[in-house]
């Protein structure tokens, strides 16, 4: 099945769309170069220069651009996130179950950030403006909008990853077509989009919180040893389009003296940080103990 529908499977899209959505080709025509950040600071403005000044003057071509830009809707004000903000490389080992599935279905208002580098932090208004390949695929939505509002074959993929099942973010691809979405789908009053690739990665919270606890208590001590994170597959459950892999994870510590390296699992890791806070405390109240009979016993 093509990717893009062809046009008589298109034709039930929103006429008021397609009409809005003209380009305005005629390099002369009033208002179809206008910078709508033209006046900002120039220091500011530089952030685009990696090719993303000869894309604005491309995208605001198209009327629907245009309209967007002097009418903004709130949400695309809002700074597409990075994905490192959520899942570090320290968490990826405490991933218990990875879920994969090639026909899922997405809210694209979920979708709140993105692996790619160049677009996080920008929002996604800028992300329409400035977008280097959004000419190309604002074309190809003029075209045919029903690719945004069927389930088809969608080739490249679009790929979403998620922790939580509730804030999604791009990943290997898709990051112009999921703006373009977000502001097409706003138009026709829906949100989904469908037969797209989803990775939920299940974070075990409460083992990474001990991680951490235990990481801050061993470097602020001093103690002479080192921890780091590991985990083991358990196993794989799947049929035709989709599957979960499960997994164990679990920390491997070496004291530093005497080169010994044990396994310790999250009741284990638990343990050992709340040592280590207790004999912190017992140090600090011999200390406090020691100092006060130093001064009883000088008067």
């Amino acid at each position: 099945m093509s990717a893009f529908l062809e046009a008589d499977e298109a034709a039930s899209a929103s006429a008021e769309f397609r009409q809005g959505f003209r380009a305005c080709q005629e390099e002369g025509r009033e208002g179809a170069n206008v910078n709508p950040y033209a006046g900002v600071d120039e220091v500011k403005f530089k952030e685009w220069d990696f090719g993303w000044r000869r894309a604005f003057s491309q995208n605001l071509n198209f009327e629907f651009v245009r309209h967007l830009a002097s009418m903004p809707p709130d949400w695309s004000l809002e700074p597409i996130k990075p994905w490192e903000a959520v899942y570090s490389r320290d968490a990826s080992a405490f991933v218990s179950r990875e879920y994969w599935t090639d026909t899922g279905s997405v809210n694209v208002f979920r979708v709140v950030g993105t692996m790619h580098h160049q677009y996080q932090g920008k929002t996604w208004l800028q992300f329409l403006l400035g977008g280097k390949r959004m000419q190309h695929n604002l074309q190809r939505l003029m075209d045919n909008p029903g690719y945004y509002l069927h389930p088809v074959n969608r080739r490249p993929k679009i790929d979403y990853y998620t922790i939580d099942g509730l804030d999604y973010f791009v990943g290997s691809d898709g990051n112009h077509r999921t703006c373009l979405a977000r502001f097409f789908l706003d138009q026709e009053g829906k949100s989904q989009l469908h037969e797209v690739t989803v990775h939920h990665h299940h974070l075990d919270q409460a083992f990474f919180n001990v991680y951490r606890s235990l990481q801050g208590s061993i470097r602020e001590h001093h103690v002479a040893k080192v921890i780091w994170p590991d985990r083991r597959l358990l196993g794989r459950d799947d049929t035709a389009g989709w599957k979960v892999d499960r997994f164990e994870p679990f920390l491997m510590c070496r004291d530093l003296e005497t080169g010994q390296e044990m396994e310790l699992n999250q009741e284990q890791a638990l343990d050992m940080t709340l040592d280590l806070e207790a004999n912190r405390r017992q140090v600090k109240l011999q200390g406090r103990t020691l100092s006060a009979w130093l001064k009883t016993f000088f008067r």
